[in-house]
């Protein structure tokens, strides 16, 4: 059976269908004209038609809650929700943060996630990947990236910084950790789908992070600014 996996909590709209764990189809759209409410069902159907399979063919969903775009992650959602309905599928959710670190799964160093908030600042993670899946070192954060990066700068522990939150603060992040930073190509900054497939190969199997349509909840970090404005 084959499962279906999309990010659209960044601007870049990632999607990757899978048989049995095996990436079949993998995009990655990173352009300024696209919007993920035009695109994503369009490669989601041309992804299946690619592979030479149908929506019947399909026994999961995985798909990023957050924190990320509001607008971004209602459209993922929505339509992992639509699809989970219509099709009887499972879904499995995941944090962006924990979608970015497993692209450096079995590394010996700690990797710290970025990933753009607006204001200045990046929702960041630390995670332990030496093992079967990233695990979340203390607590999600939300703020000033260099704030964090001094906090990290005290150990003598060499540090994987992977997202595009790291990539727009990059010349001052590694100002203040010097050589503690793994270099790592450009491909690890940017969402990939097949990351995803790479977290329900292990949740599939252990039987984590399944929730139903109804159970389907975004992870903000943050209201909304139509939401503070509101709430003043």
């Amino acid at each position: 059976m084959a499962q279906i996996a999309f990010d659209t909590s960044t601007k870049v709209l990632a999607v990757a269908l899978a048989d049995n764990n095996r990436i079949l189809v993998e995009t990655r759209v990173n352009l300024d004209s696209y919007t993920h409410s035009e695109y994503l069902m369009k490669i989601i159907d041309e992804s299946v038609s690619m592979a030479g399979i149908s929506n019947k063919d399909l026994n999961a969903i995985g798909v990023v809650k957050g924190p990320g775009s509001f607008t971004g992650l209602r459209i993922g959602l929505a339509v992992a929700k639509g699809l989970a309905v219509a099709l009887d599928l499972d879904i499995y959710t995941y944090t962006s943060l924990e979608a970015i670190a497993v692209s450096q799964l079995g590394a010996k160093e700690k990797v710290l996630t970025m990933l753009p908030a607006q204001r200045g600042e990046v929702y960041g993670g630390l995670f332990d990947v030496s093992k079967n899946k990233p695990r979340l070192l203390g607590d999600y954060f939300l703020g000033n990236p260099l704030e964090f990066a001094k906090k990290l700068s005290v150990k003598d522990d060499s540090l994987r910084v992977v997202g595009e939150g790291y990539l727009k603060f990059k010349d001052e992040v590694d100002e203040i950790l010097g050589s503690k930073i793994v270099n790592l190509p450009m491909s690890s900054h940017i969402s990939s789908a097949a990351n995803i497939v790479e977290l329900m190969s292990y949740d599939t199997e252990m039987q984590l992070n399944k929730v139903s349509a109804l159970e389907l909840e975004p992870f903000y970090m943050r209201l909304s600014a139509a939401e503070e404005q509101r709430r003043k």
